[in-house]
């Protein structure tokens, strides 16, 4: 597709080596087709969208990385596809991330969250998740649900909800291998 990216001072850029900002705006739908993509992919401030797709291919999401209390907003409902696993905020940079719909985590891959993440329906993590700073999930009166473990990072973290009338449903182990 046709990207462009909005240089720091201004005018338009091809890209730009080194730490800066970045603006990446596309002016039509862009697909990114599986392929043997591994690692991650990291952005280190917020992401604003309509739409979020990831591929089903091994590579780890990472946002909010940097950027110290930084919030984030997808406007749809968003499923995670990818198997490397989805990293909101760092142990020291927490980050808010809001979703008009729901958020579901991939099958596999370990979530971790920084900060908070606040959905307009349900949340519902598939993959074992891992508290990495105090995290606040919070949902309009819909369920939040854990298919699998939800632990810390080895040092006692808080994990609230705010679900409203809907109910938080754990499958798995919770802090059981580190506690929350």
């Amino acid at each position: 597709g046709n990207g462009t990216m909005s240089a720091p001072a201004g005018g338009t850029q091809v890209g730009q080596a080194g730490n800066g900002y970045a603006r990446i705006s596309l002016t039509e739908t862009n697909t990114f087709n599986a392929g043997a993509q591994t690692g991650t992919v990291t952005i280190g401030g917020a992401i604003n969208t309509t739409n979020l797709y990831t591929a089903s291919t091994d590579f780890q999401f990472k946002i909010g990385q940097t950027i110290a209390a930084g919030t984030s907003s997808i406007g749809s409902s968003t499923t995670l596809n990818n198997i490397g696993g989805f990293v909101l905020g760092a142990t020291l940079n927490t980050h808010s991330l809001s979703i008009s719909g729901a958020f579901t985590s991939a099958n596999s891959g370990l979530v971790q969250l920084s900060g908070s993440l606040t959905t307009t329906t349900s949340q519902t993590y598939i993959a074992p998740v891992e508290i990495r700073a105090a995290t606040t999930l919070t949902t309009t009166s819909n369920t939040i649900t854990f298919s699998s473990t939800v632990n810390s990072d080895a040092t006692t973290r808080n994990l609230t909800f705010g679900a409203g009338s809907g109910n938080a449903v754990f499958t798995g182990a919770v802090g059981n291998s580190a506690a929350l």
